[in-house]
């Protein structure tokens, strides 16, 4: 696209591997020798760069689909810790009632209704999600997470500050991995 060349040409002037003019770009004769190495490394530092994008709109559909404290998942993403509850925000006021593992009446729907994916999760003894998709997750080298889908015995999860993880559910449980909240 027009863009991507437009930030490409410009990330490559930064880089000094070009000089522009009204006439257009062209590259520096005392750089020739080097100009392959520099736009390799134009091209995996706009790599980077649209990798970190991909990452934070993750974040932001982990935000929106969360069906936990908001504020605690804010809080941990900037790196401070917090109650696992705040009681203010619409996640904790919905379930402020007297079972936590209850559903409020809509709730259902309204949960398919956001899922982007259609995970299956792992049921429990009890027939309720070991851990619930869209719900927090504690792990003790990664921090607090997200989980985002289950299936067979794969857990994938969103944490904070180490990205995507896909753990065995089997090994989280012999070693003690997660915790919820």
């Amino acid at each position: 696209s027009k863009a991507k060349i437009a930030r490409l040409l410009s990330r490559l002037s930064e880089m000094g591997a070009i000089e522009r003019s009204d006439a257009g770009a062209s590259l520096p004769e005392d750089q020739a020798a080097e100009a392959g190495e520099i736009v390799r490394e134009a091209a995996a530092e706009e790599e980077r760069l649209h990798a970190a994008e991909l990452e934070r709109i993750e974040h932001m559909r982990a935000y929106a689909e969360l069906l936990s404290c908001r504020r605690e998942y804010l809080l941990s993403y900037f790196g401070e810790s917090g109650p696992a509850r705040c009681e203010f925000c619409d996640n904790c006021e919905r379930t402020a009632i007297p079972h936590a593992d209850a559903v409020p009446a809509g709730e259902a729907e309204q949960r398919e209704k956001l899922r982007l994916r259609k995970p299956v999760e792992r049921e429990n003894d009890a027939g309720k999600p070991e851990y619930p998709v869209h719900t927090r997750v504690f792990h003790p080298e990664w921090g607090r997470g997200v989980v985002e889908s289950i299936a067979g015995d794969a857990i994938t999860i969103l944490f904070d500050t180490a990205g995507e993880k896909t753990l065995s559910l089997r090994v989280t449980r012999e070693r003690g991995l997660l915790e919820r909240g």
